[in-house]
């Protein structure tokens, strides 16, 4: 894996975690506020399963490797 996509892996889960916390901060229980909550949920959670698909896919590569060599 090179640098630019780590980078770009911790951009997007570090922007996903920064909306999610202000979500919860200025969450006053009002229906936008849940929606913005619930937004900022579903990005997190797509932001780790992507950095999850993508490292996990790096270390199977890495294996298949190892074995084959």
């Amino acid at each position: 894996m090179d640098t630019t996509t780590r980078e770009a892996l911790a951009r997007r889960l570090g922007r996903a975690e920064l909306e999610l916390q202000r979500a919860q901060r200025e969450s006053d229980g009002s229906p936008a506020a849940r929606t913005r909550l619930e937004a900022a949920r579903i990005e997190y959670r797509a932001a780790e399963h992507h950095a999850q698909q993508v490292l996990g896919a790096r270390v199977a590569l890495e294996v298949v490797e190892h074995l084959s060599a």
